[in-house]
Parts: C-alpha cells; sequence; structure tokens
C-alpha cells in the first residue's frame, strides 16, 4: 500500500486562506486534500464552507455528498448529491441510484 502524505499541501492551502479567506476553491481544494488524507470530518467542514461562499459549487456538493455516505450518513450524502445533479453535476445521479 502506498500512502501519501498531504501535510504540507494541506499548511499551504491554510496559509493561503490566511491571505484570502472569501475564496471558496480554497476551501474546496482543502477538502479535497483532507478526504485524501482520510480526515473526513475536517473535508466536509471544508466543502460546507466552500458551499456556503459559493452556493453553486455542484463540485462541493457532489464531494461531500460521497464523503457523507462514506461515514454513513446516506440521507445527507443524496441530498448533497441531488444539490449536485440540479446543479449540473450529472453523474451525482448514477451515485444516487447506487446508494438508494
Amino acid at each position: 500500500i502506498r500512502r501519501y502524505d498531504y501535510s504540507d499541501a494541506v499548511e499551504d492551502m491554510k496559509k493561503a486562506l490566511t491571505q484570502v479567506s472569501d475564496l471558496p476553491y480554497l476551501y474546496y481544494n482543502l477538502g479535497n486534500l483532507y478526504c485524501l488524507s482520510s480526515e473526513h470530518i475536517n473535508s466536509i467542514e471544508n466543502y460546507s464552507k466552500a458551499i456556503e461562499l459559493y452556493p453553486y459549487m455542484g463540485d462541493a456538493y457532489f464531494n461531500r455528498g460521497l464523503t457523507y455516505i462514506y461515514i454513513n450518513e446516506i440521507d445527507k450524502g443524496l441530498a448533497d448529491l441531488s444539490k449536485a445533479g440540479e446543479l449540473g453535476i450529472y453523474q451525482a445521479y448514477n451515485m444516487i441510484t447506487r446508494f438508494q
């Protein structure tokens, strides 16, 4: 098994957020890094912040939905996948049918 250490990248994102705290893609990318690091709660928090700053970010809903499903919060995950689909992330509908 190959494991990667994303801690330097996480720290870089956090540092960027101290400079520009209202850029939703920084939170989205930080959420992705946390997800890759198996820090799912931190991942969800950052996807949520990205969505708060930019409610039309379908990718953040999609990733947050999959993360919710991974931690066995299926209803929250399906709701996020549905929203992602509404925002144009059409593969979300395939995931919904898989997890219903």
